[in-house]
């Protein structure tokens, strides 16, 4: 149960118990079936109220064949329809398994022997009844496969995302814990470390020339640290979270692909059911930081940008969970985090990176975390320009004040060509897709090319040995 299974097979759970223990024991496996998961199991002998707890019934028979499959609550119908009538006051399990062993003799002429193949002409029965109600309507020779519309498909793919999620709150609570501690820790490392600026020119003036540039640059810039860690904690963490989104459920969106589910109405569907996820872990990760460290800008000013980098870093973790494989999405998405981080000028200025080789120089304007610590440096930073001339600090970052608007602009359009680019990975992981037939030639195509090669070496070591000879 630490894994959260989707399904749970037991076998004889209750065996070696009392009847009151056992009766616990079915109470428990209920409540868990009653959260989603499927509990399979081998019951011993249960006594009616545990025999009632069940939904569904698989009663076996002699070697092992099918005797009953099907609710529960109407096993004592289909009995009593074959002349096994459960007598009152007899348990309804006891009684049917003493059909199936042949220690019951019925009205009718069916013996225990019979049981499986009743069973199959019941089914047939079901099944003739059903193409008869076919028959009975038009039909064309062509066959048209009914396949819901993509509204309806996104509908519904939807109320299964949200009850996956109602599901697995766990994880939920899990990732806000995280997001908790992050910001608990940077909150400690930058406690009452205020911005200071560059001294007032009129002293710097004073300072002797070859210092005076010295003299002119930030006292103290916590700015850089302060938002450059926290971009990059958010970042982590919501990389980490959405990785679970599509990485969980690759062989189910191939099987019902296949069935003619719309990768459109599935991939916005799973997205727009981590809305709540993406919404509230800015607001738990603020609660802690926001409150101990005290920031100039206000709360709502540095939600949206926090909201700006785990909106984003999910479309990142789309991608990353779609291409690689499980064991390996985790490592591939921190690397992933670590080089957009690498070039958002956290690490190092924006213009330092421009004095960089072609084409590394440009790489801060493919990097959406870039546009992210902008828009959180320039946000703060802009509420000291009465105090200070922090101009100095802006031309060192390589920023300015004048993108407050054009950088979470950009942000949001990275966040969505990222999800873009993750509904077409997504799509190309279909069997069906142009894209799997291509690399199945591409594929076919080196095996024999493998193969041909192989030949011509036999070929000629065969001749060497005839020349030797």
């Amino acid at each position: 149960m630490v894994t959260d299974p989707y399904v749970l097979f037991l076998d004889e759970p209750t065996s070696g118990l009392d009847s009151a223990s056992s009766k616990e024991v079915c109470e428990s496996l209920q409540s868990i079936a009653n959260s989603g998961i499927t509990v399979v199991t081998v019951i011993h002998q249960p006594r009616a109220e545990i025999f009632d707890m069940f939904d569904d019934l698989l009663l076996l028979g002699n070697n092992g064949t099918t005797v009953y499959l099907g609710p529960t609550s109407q096993v004592a119908d289909y009995f009593s329809n074959l002349g096994f009538k459960c007598p009152d006051k007899v348990n309804t399990a006891d009684y049917i398994i003493d059909v199936c062993a042949g220690n019951v003799i019925g009205t009718g002429a069916i013996t225990a022997d019979l049981l499986p193949e009743m069973w199959i002409k019941a089914r047939q029965q079901v099944v003739e009844q059903n193409q008869e109600v076919i028959s009975q309507e038009e039909t064309t020779s062509e066959y048209v496969q009914p396949y819901p519309s993509i509204f309806v498909q996104f509908y519904v793919c939807l109320q299964r995302s949200m009850i996956q999620f109602i599901r697995t709150l766990s994880s939920f609570f899990l990732d806000n814990i995280l997001v908790l501690i992050s910001g608990l820790s940077l909150a400690t490392m930058f406690i009452d470390k205020p911005y200071v600026g560059p001294l007032p020119e009129a002293i710097t003036n004073t300072c002797p020339a070859e210092l005076q540039g010295v003299c002119s640059l930030p006292q103290n810039d916590t700015i850089v640290g302060q938002n450059g860690m926290s971009m990059l904690a958010m970042a982590l963490v919501s990389s980490m979270a959405s990785l679970r989104v599509f990485g969980k459920e690759k062989a189910v969106f191939i099987r019902e692909s296949e069935s003619g589910l719309k990768v459109f109405s599935y991939f916005w569907a799973k997205d727009i059911a981590t809305l709540p996820s993406v919404l509230i872990a800015p607001l738990v990760f603020l609660s802690v930081f926001y409150t101990l460290i005290k920031p100039r800008a206000s709360f709502w000013e540095y939600y949206y940008a926090f909201l700006l980098v785990y909106w984003a870093c999910y479309g990142l973790g789309y991608c990353v969970s779609i291409v690689w494989k499980p064991h390996l999405a985790q490592l591939a998405a921190v690397v992933h985090v670590f080089l957009f981080n690498i070039f958002s000028g956290a690490v190092l200025p924006f213009p330092e990176i421009q004095k960089m080789i072609v084409p590394l120089n440009y790489l801060p304007y493919c990097s959406f975390l870039f546009y992210c610590y902008q828009t959180l440096y320039v946000l703060e930073v802009k509420y000291y320009k009465d105090i200070y001339n922090v101009n100095k600090s802006l031309s060192l970052m390589g920023f300015t004040l004048n993108h407050t608007t054009r950088n979470p602009l950009i942000v949001l359009l990275l966040g969505l060509l990222l999800r873009f680019a993750a509904l077409f990975m997504l799509w190309c992981s279909k069997p069906d897709s142009w894209f799997n037939h291509i690399t199945g030639y591409l594929s076919n195509i080196k095996l024999y090319m493998t193969r041909f090669k192989n030949y011509l070496s036999k070929k000629k070591q065969k001749t060497n040995e005839y020349g030797i000879n």
